[in-house]
Parts: C-alpha cells; structure tokens; sequence
C-alpha cells in the first residue's frame, strides 16, 4: 500500500500456480486506487466483489437482451 497522486494505491499479489505457473513463474500483481478508509484486506474485497458485480450486470445487459434496460418509458420498467 502507497499513496497515488494523493490517494491510495492497495497492490494485491498472488502467486502463479498451476499450468499458467509453468509459463510465467513468478507473482500476479493487481492494483486499485480508492479514496474509501479501513483496512488494505476489506477494500481489496470490497473492490473484487464490486466487480464480481458489475461483471454480472454486463454479462445480463449483453447476453441475456437486457441492452435496454432501464427503459425510456415509466411502466415498461415496471413490468
């Protein structure tokens, strides 16, 4: 954990295992840059399960014909 032009920069590292470890043995390295207080482990999950999050609306939104969700029209979103 550092700071960033005035703001938090949490790096998470995690080891490579597997057949992908083979190729690149070394570390994985993911970074983020939040203004939010608390511990370096909260926000680092915080920050993953957001994306699980968004992963899943985009996932819905291209997949599923919901491109067009919310609706321009009042009753047709709440249907």
């Amino acid at each position: 954990e550092t700071t960033y032009k005035g703001r938090r920069l949490i790096i998470r590292r995690t080891r490579l295992i597997g057949d992908q470890a083979e190729l690149f043995p070394n570390w994985r390295y993911f970074g983020f840059v939040t203004d939010l207080e608390g511990p370096a482990i909260e926000l680092d999950q915080f920050h993953r399960n957001r994306a699980r999050i968004e992963l899943s609306i985009k996932d819905l939104k291209e997949g599923a014909g919901l491109e067009h969700v919310p609706s321009g029209k009042f009753h047709a979103n709440g249907a």
